[in-house]
């Protein structure tokens, strides 16, 4: 009984087995690491053009899309995405152009071509109010984005079916010379899945010369 009583109120190793003999473990140290790793994160393709990385929590991480080339109208941020997402975030980070009066915008796609019609949007800053459009998401205005301007800010699209291809918009930002937010909100219907995101301008004469956007899926 003593015996027992001891093996009872002794603290258990979990390395050694009740008799006293080592425990052979079925996994390295390094194999655990690795296997841990891989719920953490795995690299898939065909969530935004590129690889892509899946985090814990479920959200593909796209690239890093460079738009300080200087020579680009349109830039894509997403392309080849799948039809199971139900929500996009996009970063833009010092986002800007080499034109005076040049806006940034938002529009989406599907494999066939870029829809530039048929929204219902609507954009809010401060002073200048709100002003509606239907060719695409308003990042910001005309009067509001000088070449020396820079945008940052936060888009979401979101999408409550997966059966239907209505996504709804919504974001907020600032320009650096302007201390007003932006405010954009807006949906669309697409005719098929939403597989690209781009921004452009909407004049098209300005190239994006600064900055950086990554986008989110989940």
């Amino acid at each position: 009984m003593a015996n027992q009583a001891n093996k009872i109120g002794a603290k258990v190793n979990p390395k050694v087995n009740v008799d006293g003999s080592k425990k052979i473990l079925d996994r390295s140290l390094e194999q655990l690491t690795k296997e841990g790793e891989s719920k953490l994160k795995r690299i898939v393709t065909g969530g935004g053009g590129a690889s892509s990385i899946i985090t814990a929590s479920g959200w593909a991480v796209g690239d890093i899309v460079d738009c300080s080339a200087g020579t680009e109208k349109d830039i894509d941020i997403i392309t080849g995405l799948a039809d199971s997402y139900t929500e996009i975030k996009i970063f833009f980070n010092q986002v800007s152009t080499d034109a005076n009066t040049q806006a940034i915008r938002l529009n989406v796609g599907t494999n066939a071509s870029y829809a530039t019609s048929g929204y219902l949007c609507s954009f809010n800053s401060g002073s200048a109010g709100n002003t509606e459009y239907t060719d695409g998401w308003w990042m910001t205005i005309h009067a509001q984005m000088d070449d020396a301007d820079a945008y940052t800010g936060i888009f979401t699209l979101h999408r409550w079916d997966t059966s239907q291809h209505f996504w709804y918009g919504e974001g907020m930002g600032h320009v650096t010379s302007d201390i007003s937010p932006k405010k954009q909100v807006g949906y669309i219907t697409l005719g098929d899945a939403l597989t690209r995101v781009k921004i452009t301008t909407p004049d098209g004469t300005a190239n994006f010369d600064s900055g950086n956007i990554r986008a989110f899926y989940h």
